[in-house]
């Protein structure tokens, strides 16, 4: 699937942090997202697959195994508005229960009284929301894969998401994960 290539410069911001998530975006747009920033976040592009000094640099790396996973060559880093990490967003873990050994699937969600949510973080979620709804308006194809350091590509699971069912307010990151997204 991987399609339109586009000139691309710099590294990903990703390879600087120990412990954090990371948020990727990869599209068929060769649009410049990066002057889709806000005050909430920031796109950094990241070098094409077919670069070979970037390769050369990345290639069995952990950054590197995870963008394989992603299907378009226009790729991006999302970092929050803090800069660096992609820690300054809404993420949500799959459920675990130990007695029972039943995983339960994340799930889009308001934030919880019961589980308080720096409001920062909703504010840039809900602005990046708004920017995917842009794209796929566009009409190109989108997927985000959203991870923890250290996830194996063999831990990533990919599901489709309809944003039209998915109201700004209830979307979230799903540590883990995939989404192949549909307007």
């Amino acid at each position: 699937m991987r399609s339109a290539r586009c000139e691309v410069h710099g590294a990903s911001p990703a390879r600087n942090v120990d412990m954090c998530y990371s948020i990727y975006l990869s599209t068929n747009s060769c649009e410049d997202l990066s002057q889709l920033k806000s005050e909430e976040f920031s796109l950094v592009r990241l070098p094409l697959s077919n670069e070979s000094d970037y390769l050369d640099e990345i290639d069995n790396s952990e950054e590197a195994q995870l963008l394989r996973l992603l299907s378009y060559s226009n790729n991006w880093y999302l970092s929050g508005k803090h800069g660096g990490c992609s820690c300054h967003f809404r993420h949500t873990e799959a459920g675990y229960h130990p007695t029972t050994k039943v995983t339960s699937m994340p799930y889009f969600s308001v934030p919880e009284d019961w589980s308080p949510e720096d409001p920062e973080e909703v504010e840039s979620t809900v602005a990046f929301y708004d920017a995917i709804v842009q794209i796929l308006a566009a009409g190109h194809q989108v997927e985000i894969l959203d991870a923890w350091t250290g996830t194996k590509p063999t831990r990533i699971r990919s599901i489709p998401v309809a944003l039209s069912k998915v109201p700004r307010e209830k979307f979230r990151f799903f540590n883990g994960f995939r989404f192949i997204l549909e307007a």
